[in-house]
Formats: C-alpha cells, sequence, structure tokens
C-alpha cells in the first residue's frame, strides 16, 4: 500500500477505506494506550475511533491470541524434539510461531516496547494454563508468587502517567 496525501493534507492509504487517519486519545486513557503525542497513531494502515473500553478489549484479545499462537508453536515444536512426534509438528508449529509475528504486531498499544513487556506478563500467565491442560503441570507456590508480581508489572506498566 502506497501512502498518499489528501486534498485536506491527510495521510489516506491506497487501496483502503479512509476511516479516520487520527483520533485523540482521551486524557484518561491508560498510559500504554497514550502514544508520546497524544494521539492514537495510525496503525494496522488506518485509525479507529474506538471507545476505550473497545480498545482495552481488543487488546487483550490480540495478547491472547498472540500468546496462543506463541506457546501453540513453540509447544508443537517442543514436542517434535523432545519427544519425537512427527516432523510436520515442529513444521506446523514454525508456521504458527510465524503468524505470532503477525498477529502480536496488530496491538493497538502505543509502543513497541511497552506492548511486549505487557505480553510478557500475558504469555507467563497464558504458558502456565497451557502446561496445567496439556501437559498436567502442577504450580506451586512460587509458580503463583512469580505469577502475581508479573502481573503486577503488567498493571504498573499499563496504568504508570506519562
Amino acid at each position: 500500500m502506497l501512502p498518499f496525501a489528501s486534498n485536506d493534507g491527510d495521510v489516506a492509504y491506497e487501496g483502503t477505506p479512509r476511516l479516520l487517519t487520527q483520533t485523540t486519545v482521551p486524557t484518561n486513557a491508560p498510559s500504554a494506550f497514550v502514544a508520546s503525542n497524544q494521539t492514537d497513531s495510525n496503525w494496522a494502515g488506518f485509525a479507529l475511533d474506538w471507545p476505550l473500553a473497545g480498545r482495552v478489549l481488543f487488546a487483550i484479545l490480540i495478547f491472547v491470541a498472540s500468546g496462543f499462537c506463541e506457546i501453540g508453536g513453540g509447544w508443537l515444536v517442543w514436542q517434535t524434539v523432545r519427544t519425537q512426534k512427527p516432523w510436520y509438528w515442529a513444521f506446523f508449529g514454525s508456521l504458527i510461531l510465524v503468524t505470532y509475528g503477525f498477529v502480536a504486531t496488530s496491538n493497538p498499544l502505543a509502543n513497541f516496547g511497552r506492548v511486549y513487556a505487557i505480553y510478557g506478563g500475558f504469555f507467563i500467565l497464558l504458558s502456565y494454563g497451557w502446561a496445567a491442560v496439556l501437559d498436567g503441570f502442577q504450580l506451586d507456590t512460587g509458580d503463583y508468587a512469580g505469577l502475581a508480581v508479573v502481573l503486577v508489572g503488567v498493571l504498573i506498566i499499563l496504568a504508570w502517567p506519562r
């Protein structure tokens, strides 16, 4: 897609609907949803004027989808290498891991570093859940304590005033 300037100076993308090119983020938005210039940057080729709750829900869904792709793909490769499952498990796991890279980039949060830091908390939570359900892993007190610390860290990153 090639960007081009419209008559009013906004940038639109050839071949995509022009919904909004930039939206102002409410001043009470969680800090992670605010770019340094206080506007929602143009992600995925266009910006949507979603209510804050909708954007938060969408971000959480992207974190969960990213986690399932990364953990599921990694688990399939692990099973091939560690438990001698057929080679095509690793092949499909690799494809799912590539998909993860694209899913994670569709997150509407404003900053790459924060997106991946916050995602790290979701990854740990989802990893424990995956291991418990598919591998029968039993979490112990240290696992729960560490998970609590991580999730508190995620909340601090999201809510810290910037």
